[in-house]
């Protein structure tokens, strides 16, 4: 029998399977055009995408460069801390936060609590922690509380040359001295790296910045042996004849490099909160003095220059007193007839002012300036102050004497040593340097004739070697010269007080000089002559000088010259010096391996040693010389760190 038709349920099942096809057809079409639209349309943004879970970049703050002496040894160094801020809107429970970071950090929990209450995304809770305080955070693991990398600046020598070379604030810019005046020098740039990351956000990679970051280092040309020498030498004089301040400069003429830079009081860059103002100011290039007769070589210079007089010229010192006008002029002693080089030697007050008015003022003025003390010294110091010395037309006669022997006129001491470098140098102005190899090449120019220069030198000889007031800078075997000053210090109200500067200027040695060394000791009491306070502190220095760069006679070396170990002499270390130190428990070299590279340099500043740092990193992965070492047998030039980015359970493999 035929089949009339198809039944019911073979349409419906026809019919799904239509649908099915179609509802496949479309499926497919969808996945076609999804592929389409992600390969095609949104490809290269969703590469990127893929690339970011992988790969990041992060801010880098270059290194701050060190500050190292002219025989490489560290006076600054920045070493890799970590600061600890807080992003509130990501911390869960305040409570336990503030309780924790009061527990580690320290702080009242009154500020932390409003700390935790900011508005702000990036809020410091404390600044360059301890390492015990990184481990205990991190054990913490506190969400919203985060560990930022930052620079911490060290000075290992403590307060050695700190005047000059000041500080950094908590933000790593210079504020005071060197730090401060080769800021963009010194300062580390800002960079991006990128950072290939596993699943977790851990860092597996890390590709190089794109330029490099740090900081480049300065070479001073202050060699701190020597510095340490002019401090000490200076602060005995100042605490011994109860001066407020004091001032030791030390300057190689041949080249006008400063080898010492002292100041006194001291204090410790490392903790300069702990000072003031007053005692941070570097007053070598700050303070304007009035010289008194440490300026009367320019004048007899500006004198002979001029032809004004020689030598062998005479003039009457008036039996040590003498009015011009209302105002009188003193002498120490009673002198009648001096010649002009018995005039320098004995320091007349009174023949000086004579010689003045015989130069005149305009002469004198236009003298002063070329050998330039209207200006600065242009040395790489902030701040530095020029001399203050009024026109000569307003010039009064007794204004003309007076300045003729250093009253009335203002110039820092820095200035002053400028002057007597060019007398040192003949008569060729010679620019004084404290940096080395950023400064441009020295040029020169002849101030006075070569002449006048050496008649001068000789008159500065008699000073010291003959019967004159700088006797008590005599060194054995060398024949040294300078000028004792003792200058009357003005009163805020006009007129001049009891208190004194006593100074003294000279050269080693006196005809040929190869060293300047300047001392200025502020108000000192009851003895204030410049011969007595100042000039012994001249022959310590010029002494151990002299010894340690080997040019000293035989008889007289005391320490061995530079390059030979400077352990054991008598001398103290900078680092002795310069910090609050403990005494040592034993004479052998700890092992240094696996420690923070802070605790390491502190740890062998408390036993007088100053290492190199080699490589970069916070953590100590070797050392020279080796663990149980002896202290005292071991070269000062020897010691060396060298460091690591990671710390390990034994760095030292």
């Amino acid at each position: 029998m035929a089949r009339k038709g198809r039944t019911s349920s073979e349409v419906w099942s026809g019919r799904k399977i239509v649908m099915l096809a179609v509802v496949f057809t479309l499926g497919l079409l969808a996945i076609w055009c999804r592929a389409y639209y992600v390969q095609i349309v949104s490809g290269h943004a969703l590469v990127e995408r893929a690339k970011q879970q992988y790969w990041a970049s992060r801010q880098l703050q270059g290194e701050r460069g060190a500050i190292v002496d002219r025989q490489g040894r560290l006076l600054a160094k920045s070493v890799s801390t970590y600061s600890v801020f807080i992003n509130p809107a990501h911390i869960r429970d305040k409570r336990k936060t503030v309780t924790t970071l009061h527990k580690i950090v320290g702080g009242s929990k009154k500020r932390l609590n409003r700390l935790v209450r900011e508005k702000s995304s990036f809020v410091w809770v404390a600044r360059q922690i301890g390492d015990r305080q990184i481990a205990q955070l991190r054990k913490a693991d506190l969400p919203g509380v985060y560990l930022k990398k930052e620079w911490m600046r060290l000075y290992p020598q403590g307060h050695v040359a700190a005047q000059l070379l000041g500080f950094v604030g908590i933000d790593g810019k210079g504020l005071e001295g060197l730090e401060r005046s080769l800021d963009d020098v010194l300062s580390g740039s800002s960079a991006r790296q990128r950072v290939q990351r596993d699943a977790a956000g851990a860092h597996l990679y890390s590709g190089r910045a794109q330029n490099n970051v740090d900081g480049a280092t300065v070479s001073l040309t202050i060699d701190s042996v020597i510095q340490s020498v002019a401090e000490d030498a200076l602060a005995e004089s100042v605490v011994t004849f109860h001066g407020k301040t004091g001032v030791c400069l030390v300057v190689e003429v041949p080249t006008g490099d400063i080898l010492a830079w002292a100041h006194y009081p001291f204090f410790d860059p490392n903790q300069y909160a702990k000072s003031n103002a007053r005692v941070w100011k570097n007053r070598m290039c700050l303070d304007l003095v009035e010289p008194g007769s440490t300026f009367k070589p320019f004048v007899v210079a500006a004198a002979l220059q001029h032809s004004v007089c020689t030598p062998d010229s005479r003039f009457f010192c008036e039996q040590g007193e003498w009015r011009i006008g209302r105002n009188r002029i003193r002498d120490t002693h009673a002198y009648e007839t001096l010649r002009v080089d018995e005039i320098m030697r004995y320091s007349s007050n009174i023949g000086m002012s004579k010689i003045g008015l015989a130069l005149g003022p305009e002469r004198l003025y236009r003298q002063l300036r070329r050998f330039g003390f209207l200006g600065t010294t242009d040395v790489r110091v902030p701040g530095e102050a020029k001399g203050l010395i009024r026109p000569p037309q307003t010039w009064t006669k007794f204004d003309l004497a007076a300045a003729s022997f250093g009253q009335g006129v203002a110039i820092t001491p820095l200035q002053l040593a400028r002057g007597y470098l060019v007398l040192a140098n003949k008569g060729k102005m010679r620019p004084l340097r404290i940096v080395r190899g950023i400064d441009k090449a020295p040029s020169t120019r002849q101030v006075v004739r070569r002449d006048v220069a050496e008649a001068v030198l000789r008159m500065l000889r008699d000073v010291v070697e003959d019967d004159g007031t700088g006797k008590l800078a005599r060194i054995p075997g060398v024949e040294v010269g300078g000028k004792t000053g003792t200058a009357q210090k003005p009163t805020p109200k006009g007129g001049y007080g009891d208190h004194f500067l006593a100074s003294f200027v000279g050269f080693i040695p006196a005809l040929e000089p190869k060293y300047l060394i300047l001392v200025m000791v502020d108000e000192p009491h009851p003895q204030h002559y410049g011969g007595v306070v100042s000039a012994p502190v001249f022959k310590k220095v010029g002494m151990k000088l002299l010894a340690y760069r080997g040019e000293a006679p035989l008889q007289e070396r005391t320490m061995p010259v530079a390059g030979e170990t400077v352990r054991d002499v008598s001398i103290k270390s900078p680092v002795q010096r310069g910090l609050n130190r403990e005494q040592a428990t034993d004479d052998k070299v700890p092992d240094l391996c696996g420690a923070y590279l802070r605790h390491a340099v502190a740890t062998m500043a408390r036993h007088g040693v100053v290492p190199q740092i080699m490589g970069k990193g916070t953590v100590v992965r070797r050392q020279q010389p080796k663990p149980g070492s002896s202290w005292n047998q071991s070269k000062a030039g020897s010691w060396k760190l060298w460091v690591t980015t990671k710390r390990s359970k034994d760095p030292c493999r």
